[in-house]
């Protein structure tokens, strides 16, 4: 009895460690950031947001916060660099952005857009670089007394379920299948008893729901 008691708590602990590493292994999600310019070159900007979204609030937040009028936002990067630059000359002189591959491009760019838009003496005042865009990925893992045969039978039936048709392919103790942009494996670890799931894809919350539909099924 106590022999079944710590097999299964080693099966437990073995389940948990491998779905930690995987979890740990996986790249981070993409990060957004936006630039927002108000009247007279009041400007705020966001970096490293899950989504366009959220980056356009904080960046039109951060611009009215330094009393910035007329607020919008006139760019969003992601996996580029962006830079802001406003004419020291007056209160209300002329300013530029620009968004590039690497910071010194973008503050060129910026410089000269500002010096075109009448500037006599343009400066950076801000300046941000985004990380390059990086898949998405989320998993999750279950529990299971399937053997190895009737467990990918099961995970090929959930994908199917699950819209993640394209590209369907057994291969060794895993399912894989696709879905435009997101692709999906559920893998069969018979011998722990464990099913683990995975999607990678563009969009972390887009990834989430592909993963509950087909570990949700099982």
């Amino acid at each position: 009895m106590i022999g079944s008691v710590r097999a299964r708590c080693f099966t437990l602990l073995s389940a948990i460690a491998a779905a930690l590493a995987w979890a740990l292994a996986a790249p981070p999600s993409h990060a957004d950031g936006a630039l927002a310019v108000g009247n007279c070159g009041a400007f705020g900007y966001s970096l490293n947001y899950d989504n366009e979204s959220t980056a356009r609030r904080r960046a039109l937040r951060e611009c009215s916060r330094h009393k910035g009028r007329n607020c919008n936002v006139v760019t969003t990067f992601d996996g580029i660099c962006m830079a802001f630059a406003v004419d020291n000359s007056g209160r209300c002189g002329a300013w530029g952005w620009a968004t590039r591959p690497t910071r010194a491009e973008a503050e060129d760019v910026a410089v000269k857009e500002c010096q075109e838009a009448g500037g006599e003496s343009c400066r950076v005042q801000a300046q941000a670089c985004e990380a390059p865009r990086t898949p998405a990925m989320t998993t999750n893992w279950i529990t299971t007394e399937l053997g190895p045969k009737e467990c990918l039978e099961r995970a090929e039936a959930v994908l199917k379920s699950a819209g993640l048709t394209e590209k369907l392919e057994v291969s060794g103790d895993s399912v894989w299948g696709e879905h435009g942009n997101y692709t999906a494996q559920v893998r069969c670890i018979a011998g722990k008893g464990v099913v683990m799931f995975l999607v990678v894809g563009p969009k972390l919350e887009e990834a989430q729901i592909h993963l509950q539909a087909a570990s949700g099924n099982f």
